[in-house]
């Protein structure tokens, strides 16, 4: 016993000699490790429950889910008021230093969001008739728009609340909720449509995101634990304005894209049927398996930028850059070239009509790659306080997507997955020298230096 004592103190102080705690290193090595894990586990669930759900509902009907849940994500988009975000970015800046401040800002991030998504979610259910028959010609997805209009208000509050957790570097308590998500849903999500269909399968939506809802706040509570809820005169005033100010930004650059990705999608289903828009659907649910490695980091890479931004850490900003971006690309295109490799195979999960899309999937496992790139400076513009920025990219970035997409609309699911190419292609061309540009004029400021001069 006192052997193995010894043994696990040597290690332990191994590894805080090679990985210091509190390091950069260890931070990012630890919040990846249990991003990848749960990140994991939750699309290896997701995967599972939209294989089983297209099975059980065939390829139109899934077609037209896809279509119920892109039209929930454009709307969270407004619903959510991009305060996950926002919430990642300043109390990863305050909990360090002020943690009564850190706890105003979530009170009033969630406050804001349930809100919102709760006008947004009542403006859907009075509009749903009108959506369905007059703009998609496609009557029988009304009660399915109702039954969606509590997603949205669930997933709005739940992206607030796993923001503050990455803002809090809490990656263990990310994992847990991730996992709960895709627990939650192969339990709820199948089950619906087997015994009512589409509407069924939509509501296994609603159940899945409020119980992830349910366990996340709990999580997020005890991540604050005993913060003091008072504190300096600071800490006391309302961040409710701040928050607007950068969150607003935030907002419309999403607002800016969201509204392209949805109409895309309609115009795909308009001409050239859900059967088409389910090839695309599960090309993109296939992308998962790629995006889940990247996507891990990205949850670990804001919260560390912004913390060295707001820490005035000049060093540590340029080297956690470095080791996202180089993590980004390599976790992408090890898993994106094996996938376009045995695409066929992998979309026959779906069903054996979904077979016909393996071009589409070879299309988009190309722009995951180029687009680890895009996240990584996506993630510059916004922790280094450049909202305007990014809402202009993303304004663009709408304006390449329905370009690309009315032009190639003919060839169904190809031509989207065309148009989604181009746009990862153009986008990186134009982001890489202005994040270049953004980073080295705030390396050259004094502020970003101080820290790094005083050290």
């Amino acid at each position: 016993m006192a052997r193995k004592r010894a043994i696990a103190s040597t290690l332990a102080a191994l590894r805080n000699r090679v990985l210091p705690a509190g390091g950069l290193r260890r931070r990012l090595i630890e919040g990846s490790a249990w991003s990848v894990f749960g990140t994991g586990v939750a699309q290896a669930f997701g995967l599972l429950t939209n294989v089983v759900t297209a099975r059980l509902l065939g390829r139109d009907a899934y077609g037209e889910l896809g279509m119920a849940l892109t039209t929930v994500n454009t709307l969270t988009v407004v619903g959510a008021l991009g305060l996950g975000v926002t919430a990642t970015r300043f109390i990863a800046e305050s909990r360090a230093t002020d943690p009564a401040r850190t706890r105003i800002l979530v009170d009033t991030c969630l406050r804001l969001t349930w809100v919102s998504s709760a006008i947004v979610a009542i403006l859907l259910g009075l509009g749903a008739n009108v959506l369905s028959t007059d703009l998609l010609k496609a009557g029988q997805l009304r009660t399915g728009f109702i039954v969606s209009s509590l997603l949205i208000v669930v997933s709005s509050v739940n992206g607030t609340q796993l923001g503050a957790l990455a803002g809090l570097e809490n990656f263990e308590g990310l994992a847990k909720s991730s996992i709960c998500r895709g627990l939650a849903g192969i339990a709820f999500i199948p089950a619906g449509a087997h015994f009512w269909g589409l509407d069924g399968a939509l509501v296994g939506y609603v159940v899945a995101g409020a119980a992830t809802l349910t366990y996340t706040g709990r999580i997020l509570r005890e991540t604050m634990g005993d913060a003091a809820s008072t504190g300096s005169a600071k800490a006391q005033k309302s961040p409710t304005r701040e928050l607007l100010r950068f969150t607003v930004p935030v907002l419309l650059s999403g607002i800016a894209f969201a509204p392209a990705a949805w109409w895309t999608n309609a115009l795909i289903a308009k001409r050239a049927g859900f059967g088409e828009l389910a090839l695309f659907n599960a090309a993109s649910q296939c992308q998962t398996i790629i995006l889940f490695l990247a996507n891990a980091v990205s949850a670990v890479g804001l919260p560390l930028l912004s913390n060295s931004a707001g820490m005035l850490d000049r060093a540590t900003y340029v080297r956690t850059l470095r080791a996202t971006g180089l993590a980004h690309l390599s976790a992408t295109t090890v898993v994106a070239i094996p996938v376009a490799i045995f695409a066929p195979y992998l979309l026959r999960l779906w069903g054996p009509t979904f077979g016909a899309g393996s071009t589409v999937l070879m299309i988009l496992s190309f722009a995951a790659i180029v687009n680890s790139i895009n996240n990584t400076v996506g993630q510059v513009i916004w922790s280094l306080n450049r909202p305007m920025l990014g809402m202009s990219l993303s304004l663009f970035r709408a304006v390449v997507l329905c370009a690309g997409t009315y032009l190639w609309v003919d060839r169904g699911a190809t031509g989207l997955a065309l148009a989604t190419l181009s746009l990862a292609v153009v986008l990186a061309i134009i982001q890489i020298p202005i994040a270049w540009r953004i980073v080295a004029r705030a390396c050259s400021q004094p502020n970003l230096q101080s820290r790094e001069q005083n050290a």
